[in-house]
């Protein structure tokens, strides 16, 4: 009788322990990160943006400042043509079970009235999400 008044929390320690919830696999935290990567392209962190994707551990410095470069350059042009990025609003995503990854589409508010929706892949790797 002892060992059944265990069973409800052992219960409850097998769920949460299968819980994905808990390694930030969820709708919430990826569309807080493909926010966050976005934000940092438009504070101009584009160190940190790069930084954000997936290879990025395994990119020759070369290129890794290339892609900086050209995610500067990219901005620039925003600025140049539409007053630039003001902000990047998560709308929906779709988590892709089979292989830990995701898209989330992205609505960006350019300082012009303009609004543009984007599409990011992303993938789930060492507990974090990650640009594809």
């Amino acid at each position: 009788m002892r060992s059944l008044r265990f069973l409800p929390f052992l219960l409850l320690l097998l769920i949460v322990g299968c819980n994905r919830e808990g390694d930030h696999y969820t709708h919430r935290s990826v569309r807080q990160a493909a926010e966050r990567f976005y934000a940092h392209l438009i504070e101009g962190r584009y160190d940190d943006y790069v930084s954000a994707r997936y290879d990025s551990d395994s990119l020759p410095q070369a290129y890794r400042s290339q892609l900086i470069d050209l995610a500067a350059q990219f901005m620039a042009q925003q600025r140049k043509t539409r007053g630039g990025i003001l902000s990047a609003t998560a709308m929906a995503d779709t988590l892709i079970e089979a292989d830990s990854s995701a898209r989330v589409r992205l609505d960006l508010v350019f300082a012009d009235s303009l609004r543009e929706e984007i599409s990011i892949a992303l993938v789930f790797r060492n507990e974090k999400w990650k640009m594809k």
